[in-house]
């Protein structure tokens, strides 16, 4: 009996989050744990033990980091759209990414 993949994914959980938005009259302290789910063709890694499509999931934090200076400024909803259209845009083995 043949093995068949089924779907997979895997990410990076709990990235902590800690940015001050210092504003004219008060400061704003935002705190959120982010994980990244990436969901796409990954059977390379599990059949010829091929990472080369794989993102490092400290890739993967560092992205929560350096994507939050520009765009945690607004709604938290808008910073996840923003990390998953990212991870989407710029990684072509990606077909899903989902943001919590």
């Amino acid at each position: 009996m043949p093995i068949k993949l089924g779907k997979n994914a895997y990410g990076k959980n709990a990235v902590h989050l800690t940015r001050v938005i210092r504003h004219a009259d008060y400061h704003e302290l935002r705190q959120v744990t982010v994980s990244v789910q990436l969901m796409g063709d990954y059977a390379r890694a599990h059949t010829h033990g091929d990472n080369a499509l794989v993102l490092p999931t400290d890739t993967q934090k560092n992205t929560v980091y350096a994507l939050a200076k520009e765009h945690f400024t607004g709604a938290i909803e808008s910073f996840g759209l923003e990390l998953a259209r990212h991870f989407v845009a710029r990684n072509p083995q990606v077909s899903q990414a989902r943001i919590e």
